[in-house]
């Protein structure tokens, strides 16, 4: 039957609490959670389950909170997490999420590196880092560093290589980036052919054939490219771009006749 308030004890009310987790009942869990946390320090007839008296009520707390979109209380939630259970990667993570979400960058990338600080082999932790640290021009050189220690510590993981090709590609550095983008799947896809086009110009390497099918899709990527690389204030990397149109107008010649016409404009504009 249903567990009546003089039966609760902390234990039962966790378990109780992860039930609704599972179907995602936020309300409901972050209630059992609460009432788990008030009754744990009570003496109890039956022992408490170890990882009551851990971190996991108050990061159960944590993300129903989150999942119900409060967000203050969520956070309380996490630090009291941090304080029962010091050592714990998964309440980092997941705190790293939130503060990621509401645009604490480097308290996000803080939790993170303690992460990494834990474990370095921390595929997860990388890979939040890598999307944190990419998301906006001010933190793209941490980006460069985080990823390449992504690398140095998990080489073969597919996705945290991409954000070393992204990383690359966006901090100025296209140039080492073409084996990274070469390797990317599938090969045709005119994100990934775009982004191999630009390394490639960059690097003064031959450029990949482009199917004429794809020529207006992948040009249209390379123009999104070259945009965000003005963003990113990769000011090096444009330049080089513009002084090699030529040898891109065989690759791509929608991309080329546009950007010849910008960089047209910027001379008249920076000449007036």
């Amino acid at each position: 039957g249903a567990v009546r308030p003089a039966d609760e004890t902390a234990t039962l009310l966790f378990q109780l609490g992860l039930a609704y987790m599972e179907t995602r009942r936020w309300k409901e869990c972050a209630e059992a959670m609460r009432r788990c946390l008030a009754l744990r320090g009570r003496p109890a007839l039956t022992p408490v389950r170890a990882d009551v008296m851990r971190g996991g009520p108050s990061h159960c707390l944590a993300n129903s909170l989150r999942n119900l979109g409060e967000i203050d209380a969520a956070v309380e939630a996490y630090r009291q997490a941090l304080r029962d259970e010091p050592g714990s990667e998964g309440v980092r993570l997941d705190f790293a999420v939130l503060e990621a979400q509401r645009g604490a960058t480097v308290e996000a990338l803080t939790l993170l590196n303690e992460v990494i600080g834990l474990n370095p082999r921390h595929p997860k932790a990388w890979e939040v880092g890598g999307i944190v640290a990419l998301r906006q021009p001010a933190t793209v050189e941490f980006a460069v560093d985080w990823t390449g220690e992504a690398l140095r510590n998990l080489p073969d993981v597919a996705v945290l290589r991409r954000q070393r090709a992204e990383a690359l590609l966006l901090g100025g550095l296209g140039a080492d980036a073409v084996e990274l983008w070469a390797e990317q799947r599938p090969p045709l896809d005119p994100v990934n052919l775009a982004a191999l086009t630009l390394c490639r110009l960059l690097a003064e390497q031959s450029l990949p054939e482009i199917p004429p099918a794809a020529e207006v899709a992948v040009s249209q990527e390379f123009l999104r490219r070259y945009r965000q690389l003005v963003e990113y204030n990769a000011e090096s990397s444009v330049l080089r771009i513009n002084e090699n149109l030529a040898r891109l107008r065989s690759a791509l010649p929608s991309a080329t006749g546009l950007l010849q016409r910008v960089v047209a404009q910027s001379m008249v504009s920076a000449g007036a």
